[in-house]
């Protein structure tokens, strides 16, 4: 299991960081529909023109959560 985590650690630092900023938002996205479906699938996973975005010199970083979401979250949390 050490050499597939070495591996995998390689691969990472070889990876542009665009790329993996472009990995980030798409599961960022996904997480959000996710919680909005139930902890289910059944969505498409959200498109928002990531190449456009980076050519453009606009891709974010990160994205918020949809309101929805939000909303959903405030009320799991326990205090």
């Amino acid at each position: 299991i050490e050499e597939l985590v070495e591996a995998v650690k390689a691969a990472y630092w070889e990876l542009p960081p665009s790329t993996i900023n472009a990995a980030f938002l798409s599961l960022q996205g996904s997480m959000d529909l996710c919680i909005l479906d139930g902890g289910g699938n059944a969505f498409k996973p959200p498109h928002i023109g990531k190449a456009k975005l980076q050519r453009e010199g606009r891709l974010p970083e990160s994205v918020q959560c949809s309101p929805e979401t939000a909303a959903i979250m405030s009320q799991l949390r326990i205090a």
